[in-house]
């Protein structure tokens, strides 16, 4: 398992999710940590093969959608968020727009789809943390 940290940016979405707040992210292959830091956002923090072990508060760690009700760990939160994120890089400009208008996402001043999803991505980003930052009270 590979640790790296983020370094450069508020956030990061690709193959994992990082954003100030949550600067750590582990990847079990040295390829996905090869590309990560090719990027220039991470810093390699742990040696490479050391196993990473959790603690028992991470792997008692459940928390409970207030909409929903259900009950989730941190992991499948960041499963579900990169599927909405691979969710929204398959829209339209126009059905991004839409989202943006029904979710309350400001996106004034973006004129190309990327702009837009950018924007998106960060307003989900920022929802995410201060989520956490409540959960954490």
């Amino acid at each position: 398992m590979f640790h790296l940290k983020l370094i450069k940016g508020k956030s990061y979405w690709g193959i994992v999710c990082a954003s100030e707040s949550k600067p750590d992210v582990y990847v079990p292959e040295k390829a996905q940590a090869d590309q990560l830091l090719k990027s220039g956002y991470f810093m390699l923090v742990d040696n490479p093969g050391k196993e990473m072990e959790k603690t028992s508060a991470e792997e008692t760690a459940v928390d409970v959608d207030e909409d929903t009700g259900e009950m989730f760990t941190g992991e499948d939160e960041a499963s579900s968020e990169d599927s909405v994120i691979t969710e929204l890089q398959r829209k339209s400009k126009a059905e991004l727009v839409t989202y943006a208008e029904q979710n309350g996402i400001d996106i004034t001043g973006c004129k190309t789809k990327d702009n837009i999803l950018s924007c998106i991505i960060e307003a989900l980003a920022r929802a995410a943390a201060a989520r956490q930052a409540l959960r954490e009270e």
